[in-house]
């Protein structure tokens, strides 16, 4: 760079000026001869990313699907919106017209936009990406399904639960709602760690206390043994355990804030 900068005025001239003749007398010479190649690279890397997010999004349970999702979104459109630069910027190589020069000249701009969101969206979740790229729980290694199923069966089970409530039922078991779901267990399993980050019992707990809670706003004079039952728990020690560990506090403290709320 040094020897360029030093060079005279009429030599810089002479050099750009057979340079710019290459891109006549030699097309393809001229294109490598640009960043054709890191383009490539570049969009090759992001068209590999998204396919990969597909891939080994499956293989450990402790990914976040949002957040994979999301991933996934921002890498298709960003994927497509270098494409398109690049194509155009190409172009501008050999139409010298200023409806081609003027996106190339401003095409540095969406892109470190596009940088931008990915950074603001790390750091304000820099966990984001550990939760779905760690490899270090095999239990679902061997997994069939993908993004897509997941995403799907999750929608199903949520609906099975917002509809039927099926987890009032005292017996309510896993091989229920896979028969009400046609979703296998092992599949019921694996979308609600992996979506939720918690066990299928867990998620029935949570179920029955959020209809719990429910009912102690809306019955004038609740009984907290007859709300225990109503929800599915078999007792009022197990209904206690359950809504503490969800809610943080006992049902007795629950209704007395409620009281003091209104």
């Amino acid at each position: 760079m040094i020897p360029f900068y030093s060079a005279s005025v009429e030599f810089k001239v002479t050099l750009f000026e057979g340079f710019d003749n290459l891109s006549s007398a030699y097309p393809v010479a001229y294109i490598i001869s640009k960043p054709l190649i890191f383009h490539a690279f570049t969009l090759g890397f992001l068209t590999y990313a998204v396919i990969k997010t597909n891939q080994f999004a499956h293989l450990t349970i402790n990914y976040n699907v949002s957040a994979v999702r999301w991933f996934r979104l921002f890498m298709i459109i960003f994927s497509a919106l270098f494409g398109v630069l690049f194509i155009i910027s190409t172009a501008s190589e050999f139409y010298d017209e200023p409806y081609v020069r003027w996106p190339v000249f401003f095409s540095p701009i969406p892109m470190a936009i596009g940088l931008h969101i990915l950074a603001y969206r790390l750091i304000i979740n820099p966990k984001t990406m550990d939760k779905w790229t760690s490899m270090d729980s095999p239990k679902y290694s061997k997994s069939s399904l993908s993004l897509d199923d997941i995403e799907r069966y999750s929608s199903q089970i949520e609906d099975t639960f917002k509809n039927d409530k099926p987890h009032l039922e005292p017996s309510f078991s896993i091989d229920q709602l896979s028969r009400q779901t046609g979703i296998h267990k092992h599949h019921i399993s694996q979308v609600i760690n992996s979506e939720l980050g918690m066990s299928f019992s867990e998620l029935v707990n949570k179920k029955r206390i959020e209809e719990a809670c429910h009912l102690l706003r809306t019955e004038p004079k609740p009984i907290i043994i007859h709300i225990a039952l109503d929800v599915g728990f078999s007792n009022k020690a197990s209904f206690y355990r359950a809504f503490s560990k969800v809610m943080g506090i006992t049902p007795s403290e629950y209704i007395s804030r409620l009281k003091q709320s209104t």
